[in-house]
């Protein structure tokens, strides 16, 4: 939940989240085996893409209150 309060107030991005989250996947995943697959580069490709979107969106807000 804190998550998803940071990314939605602009603290961090959803690049950020992934790439932690994959973090914790490398240092626990030998000792757990919680995932026979990591698709970590995808993970990334779709959270810079969702990054894009919102940045796209904030700066389209941006413009509307500043007309």
């Amino acid at each position: 939940m804190q998550a998803g309060l940071a990314l939605a107030a602009g603290r961090t991005t959803a690049r950020a989240l992934v790439d932690g989250s994959l973090a914790t996947i490398a240092r626990l995943n030998a000792e757990t085996n919680a995932f026979i697959t990591v698709a970590a580069d995808r993970a990334r490709a779709r959270a810079d893409e969702l990054d894009r979107v919102r940045a796209a969106m904030l700066a389209g807000l941006r413009r509307q209150s500043t007309s």
